[in-house]
């Protein structure tokens, strides 16, 4: 959101089996933060707004569009172009922080199960094309390449044992 703040949800707690795969999942929203992809939207999105208005000398419009700047960053969505970009330099992050990246790995495992379970894998990947984020096997796979690819796979500091009811009960 605005100012570079990453929002934990109950759900990502409820649903994670381990500390890894919250880490895979933050690291991944992290690297959208630093490699600043809510603004490149709002460019991407404004910017022919911007030149039509230059062109045609109509500026009123110009004031409007800045005031709902934070409306644009929190409804923007993030280009499919950007998740496998978000997802190297989560994996980067993760490993120079020397934890197992695979946790994100697992999380992609576990939205492809849950959506599954209720049905919607089938509209993933029939609107896989028009979708923000890629499908989900496709993001596992990629991965789970780059794991082969790794020259460590052992070593990675521990964080602990997770509790899913201790992190069900955690307030803000």
């Amino acid at each position: 959101i605005p100012g570079g703040h990453v929002v934990i949800l109950t759900g990502l707690l409820e649903h994670a089996d381990s500390a890894e795969e919250v880490a895979g999942v933050l690291a991944h929203e992290i690297a959208h933060v630093t490699r600043r992809h809510s603004l490149r939207n709002i460019i991407k999105s404004a910017g022919l707004l911007v030149v039509l208005q230059a062109v045609l000398g109509d500026t009123s419009g110009l004031f409007g569009l800045a005031a709902e700047g934070s409306r644009y960053l929190l409804e923007q969505k993030f280009s499919r172009d950007f998740e496998p970009g978000a997802d190297d330099t989560g994996w980067s992050y993760l490993v120079e922080a020397n934890i197992d990246p695979r946790g994100m790995t697992r999380f992609f495992e576990k939205l492809k199960q849950l959506m599954i379970d209720s049905g919607m894998d089938a509209m993933e990947n029939s609107l896989s094309l028009v979708n923000t984020h890629p499908a989900s096997q496709e993001r596992i796979d990629r991965l789970s390449r780059k794991w082969e690819e790794i020259p460590k796979k052992s070593g990675y500091a521990s964080l602990g044992a997770w509790d899913k009811e201790v992190a069900k009960k955690t307030e803000p």
